[in-house]
């Protein structure tokens, strides 16, 4: 019971801390704002502005959080921040909900607009994913462009899907049976 309720917990602040740089753009200008708002949403925040936040300072919090959590030396968390990230977006990519969205990373198909700071580039699932929205989306699509999309997209995933089995291997080979433990626990390994 505990370790599910840990799990749950764990897995939910995995899964916001990697939404961090998304939310923290929206906060900056993200889509839908005019460049040069402040983030204020009328009537929403009773007139307060949302907490900017710098992605690369949020990603290290959450890998601060991450070293904590499996108790790994500086040194042993130098060799596996690496995989850990690769794994941590590679899973985001291969869940079914997460892959299909863009939001928040700026305008159409999820490329920045003017006045919104670069985002990382989207990985190969994100990218199609877009590119199979904007087919979609368009009322004269073809149906061989949409098939075009949906393929790619399925490709895509499915190759994401073969690298995560790959770099969870990878990330096993560098951690104690604690800490493989304590992933597995986080829905990060199988």
């Amino acid at each position: 019971m505990v370790a599910k309720r840990f799990a749950s917990i764990a897995a939910a602040l995995i899964l916001g801390a990697l939404s961090l740089p998304a939310m923290a753009q929206t906060a900056t200008g993200g889509a839908g704002q005019q460049p040069g708002t402040t983030g204020q949403q009328p009537g929403g925040n009773n007139g307060r502005q949302r907490r900017q936040s710098d992605p690369a300072q949020a990603r290290q919090q959450m890998m601060d959080r991450m070293k904590q959590t499996l108790g790994a030396s500086d040194e042993e968390f130098q060799a596996i921040s690496p995989k850990l990230e690769q794994v941590m977006t590679l899973s985001r990519d291969v869940s079914s909900r997460s892959s299909g969205r863009t939001r928040n990373r700026g305008g159409q198909n999820g490329q920045p607009t003017q006045g919104t700071p670069a985002a990382q580039p989207l990985s190969p699932v994100r990218q199609a994913a877009a590119d199979l929205r904007a087919v979609t989306s368009n009322k004269d699509a073809k149906p061989e462009d949409i098939k075009a999309k949906l393929d790619a997209y399925r490709q895509a995933k499915a190759q994401a899907k073969t690298q995560l089995v790959a770099a969870q291997q990878e990330l096993r080979g560098l951690l104690t049976q604690r800490q493989e433990a304590t992933l597995v626990e986080m829905g990060l390994l199988d």
